[in-house]
């Protein structure tokens, strides 16, 4: 029997696991040594000023050498410089956040590195963060007895500020480090709500005392702490709601500062903000004397004189004054606003264009471009735009969902914009502009859908902010009028054409368009022998004598005002020299076919479509004229009339294609041919999924045909596009209770046809249908 050698295993596994542990201290030597050449030629490039080169190295070493402290610091340092001078985006924000995160754990007792996280935590507005890093360093300096946030220090540590008259920028005193660092806590004490900290804090920097309210006579300014005061003032006028305090105190700043701009910058910002602009005028004169090429100066200077309409001023400011910050994007959008004031849209879309060219990771200047876009109807351009701005910021981010609200509202897209308007209101709470305009937005949307109701509250939500806000009391007028709410919405519109100057009121359609239908409907309400129709005919002599109003206009006025009143051969014979004059105009075209259609003359409506070019005929108008004319023409005749009419949509834009679609499903539903009318809902809601009204119908076409199941499903339809909460998906399911109810007691309903009591079963269906109801 074989004898196993023992020593010769013991020798081979010395071996092995020896050549194993070689092999892989070796391998760790080398990747020290490696690293070690990644961090040296980082250094080397960041001196010779190649900073995304060196930034790259660093990122190597720091995952290699984690434990380096130093080293994370300096990474660190570098991508929050980069950050800071270079183009934001939230890819870098995160990246320079996570860095400076590291390195302050690896480095607890370096304050600076602290100070630098807590700063920027403070600039991304996360007060919660950056007051326990600013509370972090207060705490170690307290420890190392090297605090000096005390009345009685600080006005030693201000001798030499005294003597440059409270902070001169000539003088440029030494900072007092700690007071800054207790300012920034203050600041972020505000800004998470902890107003009576930050009070506590801030008051000591300025010598103010919260209890009496008043101000040490012999104190020394703190060198660098003017913000203190606005921020003392802005707890006293909106946690305490103490005006006359606030204001006394903010009326301190320039006496404490009176040689440092930047207390007469803050003072003027204040009364900006405060709607006085002459005193924000003569404040920011002030600054500008003392530190005539500070942009932050200028910008003000610009914004109070764009606010006040001294446009020349503002124009030599931004012209002229800021020449050499003319790559700012401040500087573009301010030229940019500047042109919008003349009412040069086209000049500032050129501008916002160059800009956003130059600076393509700048969001403001994107934001600015999108909205010019929105306000110049040129909705189509915006969605490349949109979509670097949300590459950039993220879905989340509320310039990016405004933009795409406003985007699907452009699409005629109603209900997706309300459901992301209703997610995006709260986000903007804190932006008193942009909470305004979504409230306008909301009103606009609820008004599409028919929602009365909802469009009243959110009209009213405006109104109690602006109550001034033309917008919003037409939003409350036409609330009204949905509603049925006739002499209310009439008293509203009467109101708003009396505010408005004679020669005005033509160029202003939102008001005198609705105020006479208004007119109209309310004489139509009385008997014909009451009837006075002197205050339609003055309105429509007003927008005669206006050249805001084209004679195309005004024919189309004319002959529907006729229509109504029911002269239907005046306003043929109107409409008729109208095509004459104009044959190009598709109103008229498709107006005075209607009217021949209204007459029975359905081949007179075909002869003016015969004779109009095939520009106008392509016209969503003039289209759906044609296809009202097709289906009061013989059978043949009416469906190939139809069926032209349906390949002519093919090659018009989405929303005018469901415009027409829906007056084609609209006429086949009138004649019965139902495998048509669902036909044509497929078509409408390939195009457009969203378009309630085809869904609504569908309900509809379901409801004649008794077919519950198919109810069901388009019940269901509903549901998935607009919510399962929503009035419109509520209404659809109330539908198909009542419809089983229904059937059932038809089929319950004996020869002599006389109704069963209700079953069990049918009661609770319709119990369920009021309750959603």
């Amino acid at each position: 029997m074989r004898q196993v050698n023992l020593r010769l295993l013991i020798i081979l596994a010395l071996l092995v696991f020896g050549g194993g542990g070689g092999i892989y201290v070796l391998h760790r030597f080398q990747v020290y040594r490696n690293a070690d050449s990644l961090a040296t030629l980082a250094r080397e490039r960041l001196e010779e000023g190649r900073a995304d080169e060196a930034i790259g190295l660093f990122t190597r070493y720091v995952a290699l050498r984690p434990d380096d402290a130093q080293a994370q610091a300096d990474y660190a340092t570098l991508l929050l410089k980069q950050t800071l001078t270079g183009p934001m985006n939230r890819g870098r924000m995160s990246a320079a956040y996570n860095a400076l995160e590291s390195a302050v754990r690896k480095n607890p007792e370096d304050d600076e590195l602290r100070e630098k996280l807590a700063s920027f935590l403070l600039r991304s507005r996360n007060f919660t963060d950056a007051r326990q890093h600013y509370g972090t360093i207060r705490e170690n300096r307290l420890r190392k007895g090297e605090s000096v946030s005390s009345p009685g220090v600080a006005k030693a540590a201000a001798g030499a500020a005294a003597e440059g008259g409270g902070g001169s920028e000539n003088a440029e005193p030494e900072r007092t480090a700690d007071s800054i660092i207790d300012l920034r806590y203050a600041v972020a004490c505000g800004g998470m709500g902890r107003y009576d900290e930050a009070a506590a804090v801030a008051s000591k920097l300025i010598g103010f005392d919260l209890g009496t309210k008043a101000f040490d006579p012999g104190w020394e300014p703190i060198p660098d702490c003017t913000d203190a005061y606005l921020l003392i003032a802005e707890i006293m006028e909106r946690r305490y709601n103490d005006q006359d305090t606030s204001a006394r105190v903010m009326r301190r700043l320039p006496e404490a500062y009176p040689r440092d701009h930047r207390g007469w910058l803050a003072m003027a910002r204040w009364s900006y903000f405060h709607n006085d602009l002459t005193a924000a005028g003569i404040e920011i004169a002030k600054a500008s004397e003392l530190a005539p090429d500070s942009p932050e100066v200028l910008f003000t200077d610009f914004e109070i004189a764009m606010r006040s309409k001294n446009y020349a001023r503002a124009e030599r400011v931004i012209n002229d004054g800021m020449e050499a910050f003319a790559t700012d994007a401040r500087v573009i959008m301010g030229r940019a606003d500047l042109a919008l004031t003349k009412g040069d849209s086209q000049q500032a879309l050129e501008l916002l264009t160059k800009g956003t060219e130059a600076i393509p990771d700048n969001p403001l200047l994107l934001e600015r471009l999108i909205d010019v876009l929105f306000n110049m109807d040129r909705g189509s351009e915006v969605e490349p735009h949109l979509e670097v701005l949300r590459e950039m910021q993220g879905d989340d981010e509320p310039s990016v969902m405004w933009g795409q609200a406003r985007l699907l509202m452009s699409k005629g897209q109603w209900h997706q914009s309300l459901e992301l308007l209703k997610q995006l209101r709260p986000n903007v709470a804190q932006s008193e502009a942009l909470t305004h305009n979504v409230d306008l937005a909301l009103a606009i949307c609820h008004q599409n859908l028919g929602q009365s109701d909802e469009l009243l509250e959110a009209s009213q939500r405006v109104l109690s902010d602006d109550p001034n806000s033309y917008q919003a009391r037409v939003a409350l007028a036409t609330a009204h009028s949905q509603a049925g709410r006739i002499e209310e919405a009439l008293a509203e519109f009467e109101s708003l054409a009396t505010a408005q100057r004679p020669e005005e009121l033509p160029s202003k359609q939102l008001i005198w368009a609705p105020l006479l239908d208004l007119r109209i409907k309310h004489q139509l309400r009385l008997p014909a022998s009451s009837r006075d129709w002197s205050g339609v005919d003055q309105l429509i002599d007003l927008l005669a004598q206006s050249p805001a109003i084209t004679d195309g206009q005004l024919a189309s006025v004319k002959s529907n005002v006729l229509l109504r009143k029911g002269e239907l051969p005046a306003a043929i014979e109107v409409a008729s020299k109208a095509v004459e004059a104009s044959p190009g105009d598709a109103m008229l075209v498709s107006q005075l076919v209607t009217l021949f259609l209204a007459n029975n003359q359905a081949d007179k409506g075909r002869e003016v479509l015969d004779k109009s070019s095939a520009e106008v005929r392509r016209d969503v108008r003039v289209l759906s004229a044609e296809a009202r004319v097709a289906a009061a023409e013989e059978d043949e005749k009416g469906g190939d009339g139809l069926a032209a009419v349906e390949k002519a949509v093919e090659s018009i834009p989405t929303k005018d294609a469901v415009s027409v679609l829906l007056t084609l499903m609209s006429i086949r539903m009138r004649q019965g041919r139902i495998d048509e009318a669902e036909r044509l809902s497929g078509a409408i809601l390939k195009r457009e999924p969203g378009e309630l009204r085809t869904h609504s119908a569908l309900l509809d076409l379901a409801v004649e045909q008794k077919d519950v199941d198919k109810l069901s499903a388009y019940a269901e339809q509903i549901g998935d596009v607009v919510g399962r909460a929503s009035p419109q998906a509520r209404v659809a399911q109330s539908m198909v209770l009542i419809l089983k109810a229904r059937l059932n007691r038809e089929r319950q309903t004996g020869e002599d046809s006389v109704p069963q009591p209700l079953t069990p079963e049918d009661r609770l269906s319709l119990d369920d249908a009021r309750s959603l109801l």
